[in-house]
């Protein structure tokens, strides 16, 4: 067993066997893929061959067939076949008289005429058999209702040709398109097969049809065509030529050419009915096809086929396959003979180079196993001058090193002896040292373990949160979640762990689409946290509304490790909120009312209809007045905040003009502009078109930002409007040379009832609405609305606007304006 695991382990065997592996078996898979390679390109031409060899059967049927077409119309249009329809034979009165006189009386006449029309009819049609021998076989003439009334042959006068008047009269073709072409079988022609093709003839005097000719072609022409090897041809294999099969078979299905040598076969085929693939496809679809499939009679041939789709005619060229297919077989017998004689042949070769190469290897072999035994003073004996010498001259250089190199170990042993013993004691003095370092170590054990509680608290305080916590991937699926998800959501933990966070199965997908992208945006591409209210959806189909901080966790590099979501479920809030909301538009608009009536009546006294006042008692009065519009104008800023917040207001757009807008509205708070000594700069893009927006809720946000920039500006200031249009926006910028808004609240700005500290001091007068009521209308009506301040200098505020302009919108009732 030795032996055999040896001589497998040989170099001889190795070499061998790689000679295999590298060799014969990728021979085998070129040879297997160029032979299939082979076989593609042989059938793709061999296709190729078989269309065009069908392509010129059908350039000799289409010959053939305007040859008879041509000879056809040549007939009709015989001023003789016209005569003869026209009952015409003499050429003017004069002969008409000669004939009377000949014969007497008109009948004489009548048959004088028809004999002379005959006999000139007979011989132009005799003249044209004997120019087309063998090839023009008889002639019809029929009058217009089918009756023949001459032809050839004599026993077919006074027959009538009733399927040639249905189908004449049944096409809508132009006389000089009309003609049928069909192949009749009738005893009269030995019952042989005809092409019989049928034209209408026309009156030479008025172009109307008068009658029909059919002219009987030999089919010998045709049968040639099918059965020859023209010149075209020649790409087919002369031996395979004579076994091609080429038929026609009509509408029927019926063979009426063929090029069969077998007349047995011939016959049986020209009386039964083809369905094959060929023929149903040319029937069907009026498709020609070409490629290897099954023949009428169950055969595996390679063919193509033409339809004639005029004529209802199918021209089919078959060659059995294996006939087609016998080079391709005679090919693959050789390759599959001469491969395994060349392969053994090479491997002969192999085994000798290779025994003639291992043998100075085995003799160096030999001669290490000798020296590996301890006998140093042998010497390998390989006399070869290549590679192997040289490897043989370095291995006895190599022995002779050993030799040396023993006798020099034994006295580096004894050296070493000492030294090891010294080495042992310091590795004494590494182990007390080592004593030391697991203290140390033993200490960051308990560092570690007490980090480790301490991350246990902090998974603790994450897990019994009561806010919802989801930690996501950089796309969103979901690492982990706390309890709260399942208090909130109704969702369990299990359910939603390595799915998208927020998706439609989920919780999510009741926002916009717009709402999602900015959000991705926000936490995804501009890598900031997102907060913002969010509506959800728990399991049962309640819907909620959450407070929602999404923050992206960044790597050194500043690249997105994972998301961090905290969402807090805030629907009580909102609920309370907005019952709180529609307490205060009923409030405002209780209050509303009364308020009306004071001012009323406080105009009325000031105007002196419930007598005179004097002066102390008209200021106080102008106070009072005064006093009732702030509250009154309070009220009103209630009523849309409220309206706002419930989403109950009117959006009615219409096209305006935004320039008179901004001019009306400034025009009213001209009073307060020159109280202020306010100078007022405008700058308006004069191009800009008409935008359908709400007349109304424009001049509330117009209203609110002039009037602010105004009562917010420094005396002698400068307010500053520019109105211009982009490539899809309106842009409005209102900018004061005010006191600003301190950095620290600028977050709440647009906040409801605040006012900034600096201008709560300097302007006691002031509901803390108006912005809030501008953002709420701008953002609710597909606008958006920011801001640029710095204390002491200035605000300016931006607002863009669709050109698109505002959606409609219905409600219940529009905002106020004051």
């Amino acid at each position: 067993m030795k032996k055999i695991i040896s001589k497998l382990n040989s170099i001889s065997f190795t070499l061998i066997m790689h000679f295999i592996i590298v060799g014969f078996v990728p021979t085998i898979i070129i040879v297997f893929i160029g032979l299939n390679s082979a076989e593609k390109v042989f059938s793709q031409e061999l296709e190729k061959n078989f269309s065009q060899y069908v392509q010129s059967k059908e350039v000799q049927i289409n010959t053939f067939l305007g040859l008879t077409e041509s000879l056809s119309r040549d007939l009709a249009s015989s001023c003789f076949v016209a005569d003869k329809l026209s009952n015409k034979g003499v050429d003017d009165i004069d002969d008409i008289n000669e004939s009377t006189e000949d014969v007497g009386g008109i009948e004489g006449i009548e048959n004088a005429i028809t004999k002379d029309v005959d006999q000139q009819l007979s011989e132009y049609i005799s003249s044209k058999k004997n120019i087309w021998k063998d090839f023009l076989s008889e002639v019809n003439i029929a009058d217009p209702s089918g009756k023949i009334v001459f032809s050839t042959l004599e026993d077919a006068i006074g027959q009538e040709d009733n399927d040639l008047v249905a189908y004449f009269n049944s096409t809508n073709k132009s006389i000089e398109d009309l003609i049928k072409t069909e192949i009749i079988e009738k005893k009269e022609f030995n019952n042989e097969k005809v092409v019989k093709v049928s034209i209408p003839v026309v009156s030479l005097d008025n172009d109307q049809r008068i009658g029909f000719i059919s002219a009987f072609y030999d089919m010998k022409l045709l049968e040639k065509y099918i059965s020859g090897l023209s010149k075209n041809e020649n790409n087919i294999n002369l031996n395979q030529s004579e076994s091609i099969e080429t038929y026609i078979v009509d509408s029927r299905g019926k063979i009426f050419v063929s090029s069969f040598g077998n007349v047995d076969k011939k016959n049986y085929f020209e009386k039964i009915s083809l369905n094959s693939y060929p023929v149903a496809e040319c029937i069907q679809k009026q498709k020609d096809i070409s490629g290897v499939y099954e023949s009428y009679d169950k055969r595996e041939v390679i063919g193509a086929s033409i339809c004639f789709p005029n004529k209802g005619w199918t021209l089919i060229s078959e060659l059995d396959f294996a006939v087609a297919n016998s080079g391709m077989e005679f090919l693959e017998k050789l390759m599959f003979i001469s491969v395994p004689i060349i392969f053994v042949f090479l491997l002969i070769i192999v085994y000798v180079l290779t025994l003639r190469f291992s043998a100075p290897i085995k003799k160096l072999t030999e001669t290490a196993a000798l020296i590996s035994s301890g006998n140093f003073g042998v010497v390998a004996a390989v006399k070869e001058k290549n590679e192997i010498g040289e490897l043989a001259m370095a291995f006895n250089g190599m022995a002779e090193k050993l030799r040396k190199y023993y006798s020099y170990l034994e006295e580096e042993v004894k050296k070493r002896t000492s030294q090891l013993s010294e080495k042992v004691e310091e590795t004494e003095n590494a182990k007390k040292a080592m004593m030391n370092i697991l203290e140390d170590v033993e200490e960051e054990k308990k560092k570690a373990e007490n980090l480790a509680k301490d991350l246990e608290k902090f998974m603790l305080a994450v897990e019994n949160s009561w806010e919802l916590i989801i930690i996501t991937d950089v796309d969103g699926v979901i690492l982990y979640a706390n309890r709260a998800l399942e208090r909130i959501t109704k969702f369990k933990i299990s359910e939603v762990l390595g799915k998208k966070a927020g998706n439609e199965k989920l919780w999510g997908g009741l926002e916009s689409k717009e709402f999602y992208e900015k959000l991705w945006k926000t936490i995804k591409i501009d890598k900031k946290p997102f907060i913002g209210e969010i509506r959800n959806k728990r399991k049962n189909g309640d819907n909620y509304i959450g407070l929602v901080n999404i923050s992206p966790i960044l790597d050194k590099e500043g690249n997105i490790m994972f998301f961090v979501a905290i969402q807090r479920d805030i629907t009580l809030e909102k609920d309370i909120d907005r019952t709180k909301t529609e307490f205060v538009s009923l409030a405002s608009h209780q209050l509303r009312t009364p308020l009306t009536s004071i001012n009323w009546y406080l105009e009325m006294i000031l105007d002196g209809d419930a007598g005179k006042i004097n002066k102390k008692q008209e200021e106080y009065l102008r106070e009072a007045k005064d006093g009732s519009q702030r509250m009154a104008d309070l009220v009103t800023a209630l009523l849309n905040v409220s309206r706002l917040e419930l989403g109950t207001f009117v959006v009615e757009p219409e096209p305006t003009d935004i320039l008179e807008m901004s001019e009306s509205v400034l025009r009213e708070l001209r009073l307060q502009t020159k109280e202020r000594k306010i100078k007022v700069e405008t700058q308006y893009d004069k191009e800009l078109p008409e935008i359908k927006v709400d007349p109304k809720l424009m001049r509330i946000v117009f209203q609110n930002l002039f009037s602010n920039a105004i009562k917010y500006n420094s005396e002698k200031g400068k307010l500053e409007v520019i109105v211009k249009c982009d490539k899809n926006n309106i842009r409005i910028e209102v900018a004061d040379t005010g006191y600003g808004i301190p950095e620290h609240q600028k977050d709440k700005i647009f906040s409801k009832l605040f006012r900034a500290d600096n201008v709560r001091e300097a302007v006691t007068d002031g509901t803390g609405l108006g912005l809030y009521i501008v953002k709420s209308i701008i953002e609710q009506t597909g606008g958006e609305i920011w801001f640029e301040s710095k204390e002491n200098k200035g605000t300016r505020f931006f607002v863009t606007l669709p050109k698109s302009g505002m959606k409609e919108r219905s409600g219940v009732k529009a905002l106020d304006v004051k």
